[in-house]
């Protein structure tokens, strides 16, 4: 009879600290007490561990590459009967019972923190585990294992009290919590190796059609230019009015005429037809980005920076700080130089604005052209919808554009942050606008609704930093007067930080929300809608 606690336990003890710790988030109740307990007393290495426990930590170990030449000497000492005894080897090279295992945990836990355990196991193990999940049912889960295998994953089942979710949605719910663009082109690529078939799979279903208003304008136009006229307009069928409106706005006028002609033409395709208009746009927009003309990942395949050399976690965490240091000093730079030139600028205007109302209002400039903010707020027609409260002048507009800083405004209707975000004000809202080097926003009440533009903005509250860390993702916040703090994701994925316990933090999909309190708790869960 198999030991599930004891074999969790053994497997716990051959991974990292990240992923021993991810692996136990993911189990539940009395199991994950009795894994706890134990990892802290098994010894993987004792003589005591039984032979079906001993082949799936030798899953722990990196399959060894084999030249050419070698591999053609190593056939020609096996037809001779010098090689290597074939059952040690099959057994050391064997990891179909670690992988099963593995996936069979990813496939009945919380998608929420799989991505976790995934990216903290050793890279080997990785691909594999995706590749499992990809093509793996609950038929087929345990084909191919030794019995002892199939026994224990079958003990896992029995003790796990979610439903198995297998197949291509399992994994993008998985993929889509993942924090960097970095780890999630490393998951696809590892997973490409070991599965290429499955990987296609799945290409064309992490991202959605919709995806593509993330990109900038421009790189939307360099995508446009390499789409003809019949795709376009076939893949446009049965969209809503904002992802049509959106496309087509990147197109001249003569084009648009021609893409409506198409649309008419094509107009009885069926649900695949579009689906696979579709699936060539997208595929053109990873083909552009791997060749660099835009910058928005679209589940590209890349086999930059998996060479063994760059296996070690301590090394890719390093390099990772390193970019984001360059790409934080680059904006601080960029940033100084647009508020000089914005600075410079707008005293010309206050100088000409002043003149002006010198000749214009003998002098009761003050009285006038200033008038304590309010009224930019208040008038009727084409104003902000922003409630100045502390002498802070707004431009005007549909959709006003965020100029003052450190000071408290009750916001009413859309505001841009320009480049960074977009906020729509869902209820009576005050926030305050922060420097425009910190790239954010803070929520004191209300509720609002955000758009990321760049992927460093962040929206604050008293008690969390929520970062938008992939461009196009849209979220809701809202802050009730104790502080307490909901979050709930429409499109994309945010990280939530703590302000008020060091280190802590949360990741929040599509489809899902967290809420925090103010002693620095927080729990995130699927959104229950009214009809599921």
């Amino acid at each position: 009879m198999v030991e599930l606690s004891q074999s969790l336990a053994l497997v716990a003890a051959r991974l990292g600290e990240d992923a021993r710790a991810a692996l136990l988030v993911l189990l539940s109740g009395q199991l994950q007490d009795q894994v706890a307990d134990l990892v802290r007393r098994v010894d993987p290495e004792s003589e005591a561990v039984e032979d079906y426990q001993r082949q799936l930590l030798a899953g722990f170990t990196p399959p060894v590459r084999v030249e050419a030449s070698e591999q053609e000497d190593a056939e020609e000492d096996a037809e001779e009967g010098d090689g290597p005894d074939s059952e040690s080897t099959d057994a050391s090279q064997d990891l179909s019972g670690l992988i099963a295992l593995l996936a069979m945990l990813c496939a009945t836990a919380s998608k929420a923190h799989c991505s976790a355990l995934l990216l903290h196991l050793p890279l080997h193990l990785q691909g594999q585990v995706i590749a499992k999940l990809l093509k793996a049912s609950p038929l087929s889960a345990t084909a191919g294992l030794m019995p002892m295998h199939r026994e224990l994953v079958e003990a896992l089942r029995a003790a796990m009290p979610n439903r198995e979710e297998w197949v291509v949605e399992s994994v993008c719910q998985i993929m889509r919590v993942v924090d960097s663009t970095r780890q999630l082109r490393r998951l696809i690529t590892i997973a490409d190796d070991a599965d290429h078939e499955s990987v296609v799979v799945l290409q064309n279903h992490l991202f959605d059609f919709e995806d593509l208003l993330s990109l900038s304008d421009r790189d939307l136009q360099a995508l446009l230019v390499q789409v003809d006229n019949h795709t376009l307009g076939q893949s446009l069928l049965l969209t809503d009015k904002e992802v049509h409106g959106g496309l087509l706005r990147n197109v001249s006028a003569r084009r648009r005429t021609l893409i409506a002609e198409e649309e008419e033409r094509w107009a009885e395709s069926t649900m695949q037809e579009i689906e696979m208009a579709q699936q060539r746009m997208m595929a053109m927009a990873r083909h552009l980005y791997e060749q660099g003309k835009i910058t928005t990942y679209f589940g590209s395949v890349s086999r930059t920076g998996l060479s063994d050399d760059h296996g070690d976690e301590e090394q890719e965490e390093q390099e990772e700080e390193q970019e984001k240091e360059e790409v934080e000093e680059e904006d601080q730079h960029n940033y100084r130089g647009v508020l000089v030139g914005g600075s410079v600028l707008l005293v010309a205007i206050f100088a000409v604005w002043g003149i002006i109302s010198l000749f214009a209002w003998g002098g009761d400039k003050g009285r006038r052209g200033f008038s304590g903010g309010q009224g930019a707020g208040k008038r009727g027609g084409g104003g902000v919808g922003m409630v100045a409260t502390g002498g802070v002048a707004v431009e005007g507009g549909s959709a006003g554009v965020v100029r003052p800083t450190g000071q408290t405004m009750r916001m009413q209707a859309v505001v841009e942050m320009p480049g960074q975000a977009r906020l729509e004000a869902l209820n009576q809202t005050e926030v305050v606008a922060v420097d425009d080097e910190e790239a954010a926003f803070e929520m004191r009440v209300g509720k609002v609704r955000t758009m990321v533009l760049d992927e460093d903005f962040e929206m604050r509250t008293p008690v969390v930093i929520i970062k938008g860390v992939v461009r196009g993702a849209l979220f809701d916040t809202r802050v009730v007067l104790d502080a307490s703090t909901t979050v709930e994701v429409v499109r994309g994925s945010v990280v939530v930080y703590s302000r008020l316990r060091d280190g802590l933090r949360w990741t929040v999909g599509k489809g899902m929300q967290g809420y925090f309190d103010t002693a620095g708790n927080g729990r995130v869960e699927k959104i229950i809608t009214a009809g599921g």
